[in-house]
């Protein structure tokens, strides 16, 4: 029943339909979420995934979450797995 459903929606649809992977879906406004990068060493990964937390913490900021546990942003560290970065 449910792919019935499913085969008529799709056939509803303006032709030609453009199948996104789920990475792209997660986009904005048709614009595809850029996949993570691989890195040579773990300082390069390191530095980009700081660089994102940053940006991650200004967002959260912008939106009035900034005081204690409403602000806690964190990434793991690449090079050393029992290690945080918190902001």
């Amino acid at each position: 029943m449910a792919l019935e459903v499913v085969e008529s929606v799709v056939e509803s649809l303006p032709q030609p339909v453009t199948v996104l992977t789920p990475l792209e879906a997660m986009g904005h406004g048709g614009i595809p979420v850029q996949a993570i990068t691989r890195f040579a060493c773990y300082g390069e990964e390191r530095q980009w995934a700081l660089e994102h937390l940053e940006g991650a913490f200004r967002v959260f900021s912008r939106e009035g979450c900034a005081e204690g546990i409403a602000g806690h942003v964190r990434v793991r560290d690449p090079g050393f797995r029992d290690l945080f970065w918190i902001v």
